[in-house]
């Protein structure tokens, strides 16, 4: 009888102690999913001026088009603040009812926008991530670039019809400058910023709907982008995303001459 006793007791000490380890890991993997979930964000606060009561829409930027990712409501105060996922470093933009704000965020960063809720894109200050800063330099270089071209265009508007003939060469040239100064500004932000996923919205500039960098032309400002980036961030969708574009155009360069061959011989 007392030998079926030390067995029981054996038995349930056993059991309990199986109980105690799955309870353990489970508490285990509780702690290890909110600790991770928690790295695996970035949150937004900040204040718009005429934004009470209003909304912004978080979109990602994927490939050739943008994705809605999340509703935030502006307070009575133009006040917001939201904690979003991110897996990766990511290019987003924050829309408002006709403008924008775009961001670079990375994990754990803290992110504060100040600004106009109606001039979004280019009254907008924002701190706590150094990308979204370095964007800033962009948005600022737009922002030069669009009162040289309103004032270009306000002189066209006021100029007498017998005058537009030689003033148009004269803007024709004034174009030509804007669109070199502009190309070496993006030239030498891409070198100083070589690995930084702002670079991908550099090279994309345009200054009037016309990109200022081609890949039939500037080929070469494309693979030092994608050269920086396989360094900092070789499996960021971005990357990969131009990885895939620059090697569709280096065969279709390299179908170029074979295309040539074949009608010369056809002739």
């Amino acid at each position: 009888m007392e030998e079926i006793k030390k067995t029981n007791r054996k038995k349930n000490n056993k059991t309990l102690l199986i109980i105690l380890v799955i309870l353990l890991l489970l508490v285990s993997g509780i702690i290890i999913f909110f600790c991770t979930r928690d790295n695996d964000t970035y949150s937004l606060k900040g204040t718009l001026k005429g934004g009470e009561n209003n909304i912004l829409v978080l979109m990602e930027m994927e490939g050739d088009g943008v994705k809605a990712i999340d509703t935030i409501h502006l307070d009575s105060k133009g006040k917001f603040s939201a904690t979003e996922q991110i897996k990766e470093p990511g290019l987003f933009i924050l829309q408002g009812e006709n403008d924008y704000v775009m961001i670079c965020p990375s994990k754990k960063e803290k992110i504060n926008i100040e600004g106009d809720f109606y001039d979004l894109s280019l009254s907008c200050s924002v701190t706590g991530s150094k990308e979204s800063q370095n964007l800033r330099l962009l948005i600022d270089r737009q922002k030069k670039t669009g009162l040289i071209l309103k004032a270009i265009q306000n002189e066209w508007d006021m100029a007498a019809p017998e005058q537009k003939d030689s003033l148009w060469v004269v803007n024709k040239e004034k174009f030509r400058q804007l669109h070199k100064a502009e190309k070496d500004f993006l030239k030498n932000y891409i070198a100083e910023h070589s690995g930084s996923l702002t670079t991908i919205p550099a090279l994309y500039t345009t200054v009037m709907n016309n990109p200022i960098f081609s890949p039939d032309q500037d080929f070469a400002v494309y693979q030092k982008v994608l050269k920086g980036l396989e360094k900092t961030l070789p499996s960021n969708k971005h990357t990969i995303n131009l990885r895939e574009f620059i090697k569709k155009v280096e065969l279709s360069q390299q179908a170029i001459p074979a295309s040539i061959t074949d009608n010369a011989t056809k002739n």
